[in-house]
């Protein structure tokens, strides 16, 4: 784990030799680190990490961490757990789609000036469904 902060400040210009003293590490302990090859478990956490990428693609981007996890152990047969596969995914930035709870989003709706179950509501909507007819005689009104 320090040996990796002294390669981001190596990164950044800082000597290395000076990184490793505020670090407490040795410099032939992080030459000798540099030089070692990936272990196991981080070639097989690579493996999994493009596995899970595909699943995720497959998915459309829906699929969360539990469905991963099933996939990959019930459909590729991957001895894998949930939380390690929750771990890779939030390293890689992966996460699945959900739906917010509560209202919609009414962005684009138009909505009524007035609230659904006022009475003047009501009235209006009576009054729009309701057929008038005028007899040009005597002025009265009927409505059906």
């Amino acid at each position: 784990m320090r040996y990796s902060l002294v390669r981001e400040l190596a990164e950044n210009d800082i000597p290395v030799a000076v990184a490793c003293r505020v670090l407490g590490v040795s410099r032939s302990g992080y030459s000798d680190w540099i030089g070692r090859p990936a272990s196991i478990r981080e070639q097989h956490n690579t493996e999994l990490v493009k596995m899970i990428k595909e699943i995720h693609e497959e998915s459309s981007q829906s699929y969360g961490s539990p469905r991963v996890h099933a996939e990959l152990t019930l459909g590729r047969g991957e001895r894998v757990s949930r939380k390690r596969v929750e771990r890779l995914m939030r390293e890689a930035g992966m996460q699945g789609k959900y739906w917010r709870k509560g209202r919609r989003n009414l962005v684009g709706v138009v909505r009524s000036p007035l609230p659904q179950n006022s009475g003047a509501n009501k009235m209006r909507w009576r009054l729009k469904a309701a057929t008038v007819d005028v007899d040009p005689g005597t002025g009265c009104c009927s409505s059906f």
